[in-house]
């Protein structure tokens, strides 16, 4: 038997849950395997709930009477027969041609269902040949009426005249479709297997699903197609396979009148289509009772899942009735219907579609000027992957004759960071610059060479200097702003902050006359980035909302990649970090499709610090090893740097030591802890700022509190030096940590007061105080012992970080400075017990509380018990 041949378990159980509603309706084309889920599970019933009783039911055109005579009188008769009903009504029910009154049969029904005393399903099999509205609408009240212990299941190739959004809203129905049907990868295995053919390798499988979307019948006339084929490719099936042909002629098309086949076969040649293509394209008479025609005859026509309104037929079918249009009309009339077609989608927008039409319209000169128009369009908009799609259908050959195309092809690699693809594409145009000696060409070679170069090797920025030279003549406009664009990073990336903002700032305005809202979306986080570091946080702000707003529900182009990762980090610094999350969700899956390695790094780095500040350093950690593997791929010391200070930081603020010694070796960290290379710095380095930060971090895990001072006192000299205020203030919160951490809580507070005075609150951002891990208990202490005011507006953003009960200050130092674990012991301590009486009162071994008071010496910078009550006690007074 067929149904012998796979069993859909996932499907069984699904039907098998479904017996909680009154109702499950099962939707799917014909050839989906309907039946055979309804035969196997019937089979499951009748063995894990023997008492349920199953009636089946195969509906017929003979139901589709006007009141349903038939089909209640078959349903009450299979009834009494599982459970013989006595009382005079069900007698007197269908005893003559009279047509029953709704209410009366729902009664009627209501009483025999409630008196049966074992659970029961009706199955309603091939429910699409009833069409009668009032039938259905009289089965609709029944299934209302039904008891809990009785489920109604409809099978239909289509959705029948039911109000199921009443019904699901309602909690009353469940709903199978066809989405639920599709075969999985381990069905086709199975399915493979029980016909018998030869095993498949894993892109057989991956190429069978994909042809088929894994419809039950083509699949299995695919499987039967390959193994007959010896393995050979699966472009062998398709819809002239005379196994699909006759299927599809003996359930399809033998139905349909001239006029709606005329319909079918011309709707077939897009890939969607509504009334507006259908009457405006073609002049097809498209109206509601047309398309429910088509529906009825149940074309494998379904909605198109990204467009509402619009419809699609079956990958499969379509090929079928292709064929037989070309057939019947010739392939020149499917030609001029592909013209028409793309006309129209360009006419409402919709470039990818237009495109697709253009080049099966065999008008080249009408499909080459249509895709570079919409390729041009598409770049200025950032909306890079559909130009790689649709050039991927151009030959090498006429991307060497349309140079044009060739440029958007080099664009659109470069910057989705296909930086193989693209090299082999600039080879092509460096081989046409030197056949042509074209200036306005090699322009374009030599800004392509430099992308790549900037883009995958941080070697160019550490070698970059201004350019002095005058724009060539030849020059491109897009080409040369593009250039400032690259100049103004790599002033940022050198320190030259101020440089940088103003070069940024002066290519905007010929990027908006040009309306390139991709190159916009790279001058405008640059801008940020130089008003953050400059210490201009509240205008960093501003742009970066003015920028990224307009945009934010938009597609997730490069363009809108490159904003949000701007958003996503101004988020963070303003501790909104709920936001920051949200877009780091998005972001982290898109941004290895962005060109610029500065997104890529930032998106991966903050989800992985908001991870770590949520309490998952597991998925912090794997998120950082994910981004060192991408980043392998090139030469990114800078952006490496950074992820080794922030392994190195979550492992500190984590208390796990030994973590931070292997992270320490690993890296190589104790070259960055000489004294004097920083300030031999020309410009600036960030990679080097990075790893001496990483290295004082591997200081203070180590209580070597005066070396770590001394390096960063020298790298906040060298960053304020060189006008990198964020950074300086980074450098100097570390050591106001530091100074805490040993008990100088004075001393700390007196610092942190000469640093807001110096940098200004602003500058504190949330990364200030993720940075200076520590710099939060400073800023605590402060508040409680009234030694900093801070505005209501600071407090208030920065609430999570600061809001604390109010301590006495004789248990500030300690509040602060030790664990809770670490204070519960210097209680005991404090009591004047033994050490052995502090480990059995705290529940722990001797060598553990002699291991946490060496902790509590070092924290409060003596060096015994009887220091440590001392430091209390001046504490107090």
């Amino acid at each position: 038997m067929m149904s012998n041949y796979i069993v859909r378990q996932n499907l069984i159980d699904l039907l098998y849950r479904g017996c909680e509603y009154s109702l499950i309706l099962s939707i799917a084309p014909a050839g989906s395997g309907k039946s055979i889920l309804l035969e196997q599970f019937s089979d499951l019933l009748a063995k894990v709930s023997p008492s349920t009783q199953v009636l089946m039911f195969d509906i017929s055109e003979r139901h589709d009477d006007k009141g349903g005579s038939c089909l209640f009188a078959q349903l009450f008769e299979a009834i009494k027969r599982i459970a013989p009903l006595w009382d005079e009504p069900y007698f007197n029910l269908f005893k003559d041609d009279r047509e029953v009154e709704t209410e009366l049969l729902i009664d009627v029904f209501r009483q025999a269902l409630t008196q049966l005393d074992f659970p029961l399903v009706i199955v309603l099999d091939d429910f699409h040949n009833l069409s009668s509205g009032q039938v259905q609408h009289t089965l609709e009240k029944l299934i209302y009426a039904l008891p809990s212990h009785v489920t109604v299941v409809i099978s239909s190739r289509y959705y029948p005249a039911l109000s199921l959004t009443r019904m699901k809203t309602d909690g009353i129905a469940l709903v199978i479709d066809s989405n639920d049907f599709k075969l999985s990868e381990d069905d086709l295995e199975r399915l493979n297997k029980a016909i018998g053919a030869p095993q498949l390798d894993a892109s057989q499988v991956v190429a069978v699903l994909q042809q088929t979307e894994g419809w039950f019948v083509g699949t299995k006339l695919a499987l039967l197609a390959l193994d007959k084929s010896n393995g050979t490719p699966m472009t062998v099936f398709n819809g002239s396979r005379s196994e699909l042909l006759d299927y599809l002629g003996h359930e399809v098309i033998h139905r349909l009148s001239p006029g709606l086949k005329t319909f079918v076969l011309l709707t077939s040649v897009c890939q969607s289509f509504n009334r507006e293509l259908c009457e405006n394209a073609f002049g097809l008479d498209y109206g509601s009772a047309k398309l429910e025609e088509v529906r009825m005859q149940d074309l494998f026509l379904g909605a198109d899942p990204n467009r509402q309104g619009w419809y699609r037929y079956h990958p499969l079918l379509r090929e079928f009735l292709l064929k037989i249009l070309e057939q019947e009309n010739g392939i020149e009339y499917i030609q001029q219907l592909h013209l028409k077609a793309s006309e129209f989608y360009l006419s409402i927008g919709d470039k990818t579609e237009a495109i697709y039409h253009a080049r099966l319209s065999a008008d080249q000169n009408y499909y080459l000027q249509i895709l570079t128009q919409v390729c041009s369009d598409w770049f200025k908009e950032g909306d890079l992957e559909p130009i790689v799609r649709s050039l991927n259908d151009v030959s090498d050959e006429l991307l060497n004759t349309h140079t044009s195309l060739l440029l958007y092809k080099l664009y659109a690699l470069s910057f989705t960071r296909c930086f193989n693809q693209a090299a082999y594409y600039l080879e092509i145009l460096k081989d046409i610059t030197r056949r042509n000696s074209n200036a306005e060409l090699t322009s374009y070679t030599r800004f392509f060479e430099r992308i790549l170069a900037v883009f995958q090797n941080d070697s160019e920025v550490e070698k970059y200097t201004l350019r002095k030279t005058k724009r060539q003549p030849n020059t491109p406009v897009m080409v040369d702003a593009f250039n400032k664009l690259l100049d103004a990073y790599l002033l940022m990336c050198h320190g030259q902050l101020n440089e940088a903002f103003r070069v940024a700032n002066d290519v905007l305005p010929s990027l908006q006359r040009m309306s390139h809202k991709f190159f916009e979306s790279f001058a405008t986080p640059i801008i940020i980035l130089c008003d953050r570091n400059l210490g201009r946080g509240i205008e960093a702000v501003q742009e970066t909302s003015k920028a990224f707003n307009p945009i934010r529900h938009g597609k997730k182009t490069p363009r809108w990649i490159n904003l949000a990762t701007a958003m996503m980090v101004v988020d963070y610094e303003q501790n909104q970090l709920d936001e920051a999350w949200k877009l780091g969700t998005e972001l982290v899956p898109l941004v290895n499709h962005s060109c610029a390695t500065e997104a890529v790094a930032m998106a991966y780095l903050y989800s992985s610090r908001l991870m770590h500040i949520e309490g998952d350093g597991t998925k912090a950690g794997r998120l950082l090893e994910q981004l060192e593997r991408i980043l392998s791929l090139g030469d990114y010391q800078r952006f490496c740097s950074q992820v080794i200070q922030e392994k190195i930081r979550q492992a500190l603020v984590d208390t796990k030591k030994n973590e931070c010694d292997l992270i320490f070796e690993r890296y190589g960290l104790s070259e960055f802890m000489v004294k004097g290379e920083v300030q031999s710095l020309r410009h600036y380095e960030e990679r080097r700022e990075r790893l001496v930060l990483a290295a004082v971090y591997w200081l203070i895990a180590k209580t070597r509190y005066k070396q770590a001072i001394e390096l960063l006192e020298e790298l906040a000299d060298a960053l304020d030096l060189l006008g990198i205020k964020s950074r300086a203030l980074v450098a100097r919160s570390n050591c106001i940590s530091i100074v805490f951490r040993q008990g100088h809580v004075e001393s700390a507070l007196h610092s942190l007061t000469k640093l807001i005075e110096r940098y200004g609150l602003v500058c504190f951002s949330r990364s200030v105080f993720d940075e200076a891990p520590g710099l939060a208990d400073v800023f605590k202490a402060g508040i409680d012992l009234d030694k900093i005011k801070l505005p209501s507006l600071f407090r208030d953003t920065f609430e999570s970080l600061l809001g604390t009960q109010r301590l006495s200050s004789h248990d500030v130092s300690l509040k602060h400075l030790l664990t809770g674990k670490e204070f519960e012991i210097f209680e005991l301590l404090r009591s004047g017990i033994t050490n052995e009486s502090i480990s059995q009162q705290s529940g722990i071994a001797l060598s553990t509380t002699k291991w946490h008071l060496k902790n509590i010496y070092t924290k409060l910078g003596v060096s015994n018990r009887t220091e440590a009550v001392s430091f209390v006690l001046r504490q107090v007074d």
